[in-house]
């Protein structure tokens, strides 16, 4: 499924270039400090974060995850449903694009 670039811009998450891979595209969210979650990435087309975060950490890449309940951006209202909350604290960042430099590809 294609990323909806309309929707990202919606939420305020940088605009997929190209063909990204669904786990590029929410390594980028997360590397430029913005917050993933599951209702976010089905809003946006990503229906699958539940398999993209295991990739990523497979990787060896640091990064935060909790379960809890987020806002459904279709349903306009806080899901009670807890779901995967991601996001890269400062030093997390700084390793990933240090990671990222040394030459490691996604």
């Amino acid at each position: 499924m294609k990323i909806d670039v309309e929707r990202c811009l919606e939420l305020g998450l940088p605009v997929p270039k190209g063909c990204f891979s669904q786990k590029a595209y929410v390594l980028l969210c997360l590397s430029e400090g913005h917050t993933i979650t599951t209702r976010k990435c089905q809003y946006i087309g990503i229906n699958n974060l539940h398999s993209v975060m295991p990739k990523i950490r497979d990787m060896g890449i640091d990064l935060t995850e909790q379960n809890k309940p987020v806002y459904c951006y279709r349903a306009k209202e806080i899901d009670p449903d807890p779901v995967i909350y991601a996001y890269m604290t400062p030093e997390q960042i700084k390793a990933y694009l240090e990671w990222k430099k040394g030459g490691c590809n996604e």
